[in-house]
């Protein structure tokens, strides 16, 4: 009989599974709602990209091609167009893959192995940690402050400490769960400093002040990730992509797999680009909204609300006797989704939330207020 586990690697067997929130079918057959009574607010989808308008690109892009056949080996089209969209001296800096997540993957595969470290600021992205140990990487965490702001000598102590064998450091900015943007003098003295890779994840770039576009010819060690599932609205379309030297994408493009990027995800994204004041329009709509719910759950006794750069928020639940985790599940009940962050280090009681439209982000204040005076 063939040992099935004894043929896994042991950086593999101990890993756990990425949890999501629950399907959406699975809370409509429990609590007796429809698909479409249901309040999504956990996955930081951009709800203010019309439908209308997405539909009618993607509508035009089907007419257009021809699904019977392979797209375009390694997105040579796609890649030029986004350079050129960027600014970038060239398509050898841009490397697209299937969601920024396939990206990360791809790149902790060429600098990771169970020899080398990895420095991961959190709380953060929950994959980034993944994709460490399914290398068989050390993981070395630097943590946040209890306020969720960057603490840069810690951060700085964890380089000069790992200097010999940490090949890459994972830093989101925005930061995901937390909403918070690093100072970007912080960001360049971290480049500046650590002789490894820095990942530096701007998914949620469009929505926050800055991005750190203006230093990628001056650290060859950066790695831009950016995706088009947030501000730009093709979250089901999975397409991501990094901006890195040419050297690095090299190293990328031996690696990843054929045909990764789909048919339609490589027509419909030059024609979107091409509308970028829609989306940028509908980014500023989100900062304002996200204005707008910040201030009113400041008034909201039982939760503490923190700042956000991004296109949701983070709270923590600090009424007596009442946990973050029973708060998700009443809402959860009430048919709206939101995330659970409990379980990510200085969290505990957390919960993330997208920002929505003005409808959707009425009707979970109210869920909320009503949650927490039951």
């Amino acid at each position: 009989m063939v040992d099935i586990e004894g043929l896994v690697r042991n950086a593999v067997k101990n890993l756990k599974p990425y949890k999501y929130s629950e399907e959406i079918k699975e809370i409509c057959e429990k609590y007796d709602f429809s698909p479409e009574e249901i309040l999504k607010l956990c996955s930081n989808e951009n709800f203010f990209i019309p439908r209308f308008f997405s539909q009618k690109i993607l509508e035009e892009v089907l007419k257009e091609v021809d699904i019977r056949q392979y797209p375009q080996v390694m997105n040579v089209d796609l890649r030029e167009t986004i350079a050129e969209f960027l600014k970038l001296d060239g398509p050898e800096k841009v490397f697209v893959g299937n969601g920024s997540d396939e990206v990360m993957d791809i790149i902790t595969k060429i600098f990771v192995d169970h020899e080398r470290k990895a420095i991961i600021i959190e709380p953060t992205f929950d994959l980034y940690t993944l994709y460490v140990r399914t290398m068989g990487g050390e993981v070395i965490s630097v943590l946040l402050e209890p306020d969720f702001t960057l603490n840069l000598e810690k951060v700085l102590e964890a380089i000069e400490k790992n200097k010999e064998k940490a090949s890459i450091l994972f830093l989101a900015s925005p930061n995901n769960p937390t909403g918070l943007q690093y100072p970007k003098e912080h960001v360049e003295k971290i480049l500046g400093t650590f002789e490894g890779i820095v990942v530096l994840d701007e998914a949620y770039c469009e929505f926050a002040d800055y991005n750190v576009l203006d230093l990628f010819e001056k650290f060859k060690n950066l790695i831009i990730l950016r995706t088009f599932s947030k501000a730009w609205g093709l979250a089901g379309l999975r397409t991501g992509f990094a901006i890195a030297s040419s050297q690095i994408t090299e190293f990328m493009d031996r690696i990843v797999t054929p045909f990764n990027i789909n048919i339609i995800s490589q027509a419909i994204i030059p024609k979107l680009l091409e509308k970028y004041e829609t989306i940028k329009n509908a980014a500023e709509a989100v900062k304002e909204e996200r204005e707008y719910v910040l201030d009113r759950l400041k008034t909201v006794n039982g939760v503490e609300v923190y700042p956000s750069q991004a296109n949701f928020f983070l709270m923590r639940v600090t009424k007596k006797g009442l946990s973050g985790k029973e708060i998700y599940e009443n809402l959860k009940q009430k048919g709206i989704l939101v995330r659970d962050r409990s379980h990510l280090p200085l969290c505990e009681d957390c919960l993330r939330v997208t920002i929505g439209t003005r409808r959707m982000n009425e009707t979970f204040i109210e869920a909320l207020e009503e949650t927490l005076v039951e």
